[in-house]
């Protein structure tokens, strides 16, 4: 079974191909993070229980980092906004 986690993040990386910037908030809009693709590195700005920002070099980490802000950022959401700018 794909969880709704997995699902999210593969369709974050077919839009990151497309060089866009990807900005994931809770309903409410108090909690989320923003990833987009520099010239070489990933760059995820977690915003909301923690205020972090990670610069990654490969997807697999990224994922991993992504996997670990869904779990803290939207332990029980249902519902989500997904912005792409």
């Amino acid at each position: 079974m794909i969880s709704l986690n997995n699902k999210i993040i593969s369709k974050i990386k077919n839009d990151l191909d497309k060089n866009k910037k990807i900005s994931i908030r809770t309903y409410k809009n108090d909690r989320g993070f923003t990833i987009y693709f520099t010239n070489s590195e990933y760059v995820i700005k977690e915003d909301g229980f923690f205020n972090k920002e990670y610069k990654l070099k490969d997807w697999q980490s990224s994922k991993k980092i992504l996997k670990k802000i869904f779990k803290t950022e939207f332990p029980r959401s249902n519902n989500i906004r997904y912005n792409i700018s």
